[in-house]
């Protein structure tokens, strides 16, 4: 599903960094699929080493961040930028940019998903993130109360 909702932001994401010449047009493909992947790891190993959603409901809402989701936030803007160095082929400079000006793109593309339900309802992001969320569930490091409780009862059936 998150490639699903990148795809439809390639127009968006495509004007966000059309004039800067250290990215190539022609980069976006591999820029998105850096971006999806990274965000993807990253989620999985927030939800599995935290033991709970909570920092993932947090980031993926319009409430502040607490400090756990500032963290994994300029942790996954880290490795997107490391990635499109690695991965895509961009210089240090134009990894940066891209990086800067799609990540919060992406985010706000997950929040505004995540919100169309309650704040207490990770079904978006089960939705977004299904097979990650559910291979760190069973795992079996989340604890089994409240929202990660609801969300480990619904990839058991």
């Amino acid at each position: 599903m998150l490639e699903n909702l990148l795809s439809g932001l390639k127009d968006q994401a495509l004007g966000a960094i059309d004039s800067n010449p250290e990215i190539p047009n022609d980069k976006l493909g591999d820029i998105m699929n850096v971006i999806s992947n990274v965000t993807k790891e990253h989620v999985a190993k927030e939800a599995v080493n935290s033991g709970s959603l909570d920092n993932l409901m947090n980031l993926f809402s319009d409430n502040e961040n607490n400090s756990n989701a500032n963290s994994l936030q300029g942790n996954i803007m880290n490795s997107v930028t490391e990635g499109l160095v690695k991965k895509a082929g961009l210089n240090s400079s134009g990894a940066s940019v891209a990086a800067s000006a799609l990540i919060p793109i992406v985010l706000k593309a997950i929040t505004s998903k995540n919100n169309s339900t309650p704040a207490n309802d990770s079904s978006p992001l089960a939705e977004i993130f299904g097979s990650v969320i559910s291979g760190a569930v069973s795992v079996g490091n989340l604890k089994t109360s409240g929202i990660s409780g609801a969300l480990g009862g619904l990839f058991k059936k």
